[in-house]
């Protein structure tokens, strides 16, 4: 495998058996109401196999109290954020929630751990899941996760990734907004075509009134 696919900062193994999980966990999440838990434990533990260290994310802090807070502060704003997409699609709920992990990634020294989550939530994402809910909790926990653990090593850039983070939900919720409102704005303004009503050549007058 490493002769195929060369190692470098896309970590395309990393990438691959995430992918594999993913697909593997969205066919699982469709029939289980438990789908958000399977697919953020499937990410969690995709990571932990492969890299380790998931736990110590967590305490190996300046302030670990503020960094987890801060975390689920980002993960309440960003499913908040996704919900309304929820009725839309699930494909659409969770562009909202995921494409934060594309920030996540850009900003964080160890990128290792948003696009293991990532290419976790594409794989099941693509396949529906059949429980919109699912796009929305399973994203908005990931990103900030990720964040978190791509962060350990240099602390001070777990704020700008959880910043980014919600920033780019924001902007991709305006985003799908504004293309449903114009899609809606072109159906409203096609002329309607109406079929001429048939029409008889005889009219039947009224009855006349003979007094009596």
């Amino acid at each position: 495998m490493d002769a195929l696919i060369p190692s470098g900062p896309l970590h395309p193994e990393d990438a691959i058996a995430a992918l594999v999980v993913g697909v593997v966990v969205g066919l699982v999440a469709r029939f289980s109401a438990t789908g958000p838990l399977l697919v953020v434990a499937a990410a969690g533990v995709t990571f932990e196999r492969r890299h380790g260290g998931l736990g110590d994310a967590f305490v190996d802090r300046p302030s670990p109290l503020w960094a987890l807070l801060g975390v689920i502060v980002a993960a309440a704003l960003i499913a908040a954020i996704a919900e309304p997409m929820r009725h839309r699609s699930v494909r659409a709920a969770g562009l909202v929630a995921g494409v934060p992990l594309a920030a996540v990634w850009g900003l964080v020294a160890d990128t290792e751990a948003p696009l293991i989550g990532g290419m976790v939530l594409l794989g099941a994402v693509a396949l529906g899941l059949g429980r919109p809910g699912v796009a929305v909790l399973a994203t908005a926990v990931i990103a900030p996760v990720a964040a978190l653990v791509g962060s350990v090593g240099r602390p001070s850039q777990l704020l700008l990734a959880l910043v980014a983070a919600v920033g780019w939900a924001v902007v991709t919720r305006v985003g799908l907004e504004m293309l449903g409102w114009r899609r809606r704005r072109q159906r409203a303004g096609t002329p309607v075509t109406v079929a001429p009503a048939a029409t008889s050549s005889t009219t039947t007058a009224p009855a006349p009134t003979t007094a009596p």
